[in-house]
């Protein structure tokens, strides 16, 4: 009885970390896509108005946890989760210091990278959620055949 019990277990488990890996793949995306929309409003409103950058980031009305960090400031817990987007945390280093060209050209170069990177992770979002479940279900079962 303890035996299923634990196979059933180590199922549970192995198919909720493969639902976790996804979960993580999507909040990346959802993290992108927010710093895309952020970045588009700055640069519209340096292009437009040439509002300085905290009046910009004051009037942004999406105050999401990860947007509310970068405005802050409190970029080391997003360094740490997101080390492969260096690009947008140098940008935001780097924000409201400099004339309007140069902070323009940084807004454009970074929504570039942004917009590269958001649909690459978007064109193999089906394939590795695909694998990531397979590997998941298939490691949790083939621990249970052992067990057995």
């Amino acid at each position: 009885m303890i035996k299923i019990l634990g196979c059933v277990l180590i199922l549970i488990a192995s198919v909720v970390s493969g639902y976790y890996f996804e979960w993580s793949f999507k909040e990346k995306i959802q993290f992108l896509e927010n710093v895309v929309g952020l970045l588009n409003y700055i640069k519209k409103q340096i292009e437009f108005f040439s509002t300085p950058i905290k009046e910009i980031y004051s009037s942004y009305p999406d105050k999401s946890k990860h947007i509310t960090d970068l405005i802050d400031g409190d970029l080391d817990d997003l360094r740490r989760k997101y080390k492969d987007l260096d690009f947008i945390f140098n940008y935001f280093q780097q924000a409201g210091k400099g004339y309007k060209s140069e902070q323009l050209k940084l807004c454009d170069y970074t929504i570039n990278e942004a917009q590269a990177c958001l649909n690459k992770l978007k064109e193999e979002l089906p394939k590795k959620v695909k694998v990531i479940r397979s590997i998941s279900l298939f490691l949790g079962a083939s621990i249970v055949i052992l067990l057995i």
